[in-house]
Order: C-alpha cells, then structure tokens, then sequence
C-alpha cells in the first residue's frame, strides 16, 4: 500500500511539464495497490481530510500546488529531502512528523471505522477484482503529499501520513425467489428486492409471462420442474454468489425500513446463524395485526452454510446449526389472498398437503380431535390472538382458520381410512 509524507504544497508541487500518460499510469498503480489492500483487509482512515472532495476543489488546490516548479536550492530543496518515492518501503519516511493521535487510533478499531464508515458503503456492487478504472482528469497535476481527495469510480483515494485503507464493505446478501404463475405478483416482489446485491428467481415452468417480467428485473433467472417448496428453495440458495440469503415469497414486499435494518445487521459481523421478522398481512382491506395472522415470524434471513430449508409437504421452515437465531423489528408485508374464494381455494390444496404430511407422521384423526381442534382454534383467534378487535373481518378470519384445522383433520380421517 502506499504512503506520503505530508508536504507544504503551497511551496512544493510536481513540474508543470509531467505528461498526461505519467499521470494516467501513476493514478492507475495507486488505484491497484488500492484494491489489492482492500482484499487483504488493512485498516483504513482519513487523517484530517475531508472524503471524497469535489473535483472542482481538487482541480483548483491543483492549480495553486502547481503555481511555480520545484527550486534547487533554498526551503524547497530542504522539504524536498523528506519526499518518499511511490517504489520506497516504508521505514524511509520522516517519523518525527507522525501525529501522535494516529497511533491512538489505530489502538482503536471502533474509532477507525467510524471515522471511515460510509466511505464505500454506498458502492453496492463494488467489485476488487477488474472493476477498477481511474478518472482521466487532464492536465492536472498528481499532487504528492496532503491535500484534496482524488476521486475514482469506485474507490476514493486520499492522502494520509501512516494508516494505509481499511475496505469496510458491508457483507452482500443474494435475494431468492421462488415462482409458478406469479405473472401478477412478481414485479412488485422484485422492485422490492432492489437492495439486494443479486436477485435469484427460480420458476417451476410457469404458463404465464411470469418469467418474461422476472428477466427485466434480473438476468439471474433459471426455470426447473416443481419438486417442492423446500427443494426450490434450496436450490436458489445454492445458484446464489453470497452466503447472506434473504428468501422472498413471490406475495411479500420488503418496505425500506425492513432492507435498512437487514444491511445493518449484517454490516455488524453477525453470530447469529439467521433472522426471524414478523409478517403482517394485507387482508379483507386492512393490514391484519390480530389472530394467528400476526406477528407470524418468518426465518428468511439466514447464512447458508449454517442453515437450510427443511420440512416435507407444507410449513417448510429454515432450520439453522445451533440456536444462534436473532430477531428483526421491522415487519415483511404479505398479500396473501386477493379474496375470499381464493383463500378458500388455496385452503383446500393445503389442508390437503397439510393430511398427508400428518399421516406421514404417524398422526391419526380421532373424534375427539376433530370435536375438539375446530372450537378451541376459533377461542384462540377471536378472543386470546385479538379477532374481535378487527371487527367484522377479524370475525371471519377467525371462523376461517377454525375451518381450515376441521378440514385438515377430517381429511387425515379420510386418508387413514384408506
């Protein structure tokens, strides 16, 4: 990484005559030493220099550095004895001018990157490798020594006296989708996703245009026969670039506040292994915040090589190593059913599922459960989850979901017949 000792500009500037390929090839080898810090993962702060200045600032300091050449003889020669080549190690560097605050710092991990923090956090699809390429700014002098930030497309290159660059980039998160005719939903579900570093859609041959709206949000689209929730989802993780995956359910919306607080937490170096958030849904007109519709947390948040999906027919779930799980405070929004009769419908494939799964399990419906079940669901809905607060919808809401558990058992009846 390089280094400069801190110089007076207002006597000291670099010759009017330096060509413009020396300075193209000098801002070029800074930018790489650059990256190849960031990827080695040194420490990084602005001494005492404002980040990421305009160039008109930059071009204007420039001017006045570059005023008059550098003189032979007299003060100039003197400050000139203390300036360090690009090529130099290190330990060739006047010590006496180190401040000694500097060294408090970098004592301080905390201090350094608040001082740095932002600096390329901005950049979301920042890449090291290849990615780098040097504004052209033309005849203006490469200043050496403190002054103005020089300002790259990617990086921001500033002048220090000891501490070399720290690349605090936040950890990326890979967004997976899973989708079989989802023409209606799917836009809205991926606009939402546009924090996210990478958006993965896997479709299970959809009849519809659900793929063709998919493609003019991501090219990351990849279409395989259904063979489950679980496995799908599974699957998109594992075509994902990062470890960080956030799972989105083509009828669920990630509100700003949500995708603020998941780049938080995963910025701070998380231990937990994943991240449950409550889920409120958009039902009969009205967000519902009562009955066993909320707060419904849903795991989606999570490091997959500590965690994956589990589960058989229904209900599939992200199961993690250990108990390292955190809690979100901000809500995933859900539009689970456009109506009724769609809700009614969909219940009928689930309860369905729901049976099986049951008997796969070795359960039995019995009389008393399927006496039993049915009431006290309702009991739980209506008066302890808080129904009766959301009036009339909060009422058939509940006699719904009291009739989904008497449907789902008395088709396990049915099957266990058989």
């Amino acid at each position: 990484m390089r280094r400069h000792s801190e110089i007076d500009c207002s006597t000291a500037a670099i010759d009017d005559g330096r060509r413009t390929d020396d300075l193209s090839a000098r801002l070029a080898r800074d930018v790489d030493r650059f990256a190849r810090g960031l990827a080695g993962g040194e420490h990084v702060f602005d001494d005492e220099h404002a980040i990421g200045r305009g160039e008109a600032e930059a071009a204007a300091q420039a001017e006045v550095c570059s005023a008059r050449p550098l003189r032979e003889d007299g003060a100039d020669a003197e400050r000139a004895r203390h300036l360090v080549a690009d090529d130099q190690p290190a330990q060739g560097r006047r010590q006496h001018d180190v401040r000694p605050e500097v060294s408090d710092m970098r004592g301080n991990p905390g201090a350094e990157r608040r001082r740095v923090g932002g600096v390329l956090q901005d950049e979301r699809r920042l890449k090291v490798a290849g990615a780098v390429k040097s504004r052209r700014q033309a005849e203006m002098p490469l200043e050496i020594g403190t002054g103005p930030a020089i300002e790259c497309e990617r990086f921001v290159v500033f002048h220090i006296d000891r501490v070399v660059y720290d690349a605090a980039i936040v950890p990326p998160v890979s967004a997976t989708v899973i989708t079989k005719n989802e023409a209606d939903a799917i836009a809205d579900a991926l606009k939402s996703l546009s924090w996210a570093d990478e958006i993965i859609v896997v479709d299970a041959e959809s009849t519809d245009e659900t793929v063709a709206i998919a493609r003019q949000f991501t090219d990351r689209v990849y279409v395989r026969p259904w063979n489950g929730y679980v496995d799908q989802k599974n699957h998109a993780a594992s075509l994902a670039s990062h470890d960080w995956i956030f799972s989105l359910d083509a009828d669920e919306r990630v509100p700003e506040d949500l995708a603020a607080e998941i780049r938080a937490r995963v910025t701070a170096a998380p231990h937990e292994a994943g991240y449950r958030m409550p889920r409120v849904s958009f039902y009969l007109g009205r967000w519902m915040r009562t009955t066993d519709m909320y707060p419904d947390y849903q795991l989606r948040l999570y490091d997959r090589r500590r965690a994956r999906w589990a589960g058989l027919h229904v209900h599939e779930s992200v199961k993690v190593d250990g108990d390292s799980i955190g809690y979100l405070k901000h809500e995933l929004q859900h539009y689970p059913y456009r109506d009724l009769s769609e809700h009614l419908i969909r219940m009928d494939r689930y309860t369905t599922l729901a049976a099986r799964q049951m008997l796969e399990q070795g359960k039995r419906a019995t009389r008393l459960e399927l006496l039993f079940h049915p009431p006290v669901a309702f009991l739980r809905n209506y008066i302890l989850k808080g129904g009766f607060r959301d009036g009339k919808a909060g009422l058939i809401i509940s006699l719904v979901n009291s009739y989904y558990v008497m449907l789902k058992f008395a088709k396990l009846w049915e099957l266990q017949r058989d």
